[in-house]
């Protein structure tokens, strides 16, 4: 007969420490990599919508703000644009 605690006493006692149990981990992995492939979709899909409204300006407008129609694909993929609720809303 066993004299010491229990595996899940142990594992509970882990958990409240913060000690990662393998399967902890697996599955903090496993989020983290999640979190990653969404953020990185996110960031893809306000790239192609960046490129997207800068290619519908006329070259008139894109020299106003001192781009060129050559540059549009730069800017888009080196622009950190923050995700917004409503970015049409008056501020």
């Amino acid at each position: 007969m066993s004299t010491g605690p229990s595996t899940a006493a142990i594992s509970a006692a882990d958990a409240r420490s913060g000690v990662a149990t393998p399967t902890r981990w697996v599955v903090d992995l496993l989020i983290g990599a999640a979190a990653s492939i969404l953020s990185n979709a996110l960031a893809g899909r306000r790239r192609r919508q960046t490129e997207r409204e800068l290619a519908a300006l006329s070259d008139a407008a894109l020299k106003d703000i001192g781009l060129s129609r050559s540059q549009i694909e730069f800017i888009a993929r080196r622009l950190d644009i923050p995700m917004t609720r409503n970015s049409n809303a008056k501020h």
